[in-house]
């Protein structure tokens, strides 16, 4: 999965939470790459700004200590002429996983895996 920008085709990869459980249409949360300065992963209810990585630092983003290598999948981050993106690729197939922008009130991304 790629979460990011595609610089050449201006194409923005980012999440967006639905409205309500009933209603599946784009609700306030959203979280996409800020490429401004250093870039970031930038969390938004609305226009405010609920929480901000901090930067790549190599190993993770600044802002995300529990963000670690583990068992299940590897991640890295991606910079340069063409694209900006944060990857994440399964090392055990036989583990489902799957990234979730939550309903109100937090909108914090989840990540949820089964084995």
């Amino acid at each position: 999965m790629k979460f990011g920008w595609n610089l050449i085709k201006e194409i923005d990869r980012h999440f967006t939470s639905s409205k309500s459980v009933d209603d599946p249409a784009a609700g306030n949360f959203s979280s996409r790459i800020d490429i401004r300065g250093y870039p970031q992963v930038i969390l938004r209810d609305g226009q405010e700004i609920l929480f901000r990585s901090g930067p790549w630092n190599g190993l993770s983003f600044r802002g995300t200590p529990n963000l670690k290598p583990n068992q299940y999948y590897n991640f890295n981050f991606v910079l340069n002429e063409k694209e900006i993106y944060y990857q994440y690729n399964l090392i055990q197939t036989s583990v489902l996983t799957r990234l979730v922008l939550p309903l109100p009130p937090s909108g914090r991304p989840e990540r949820l895996l089964w084995s």
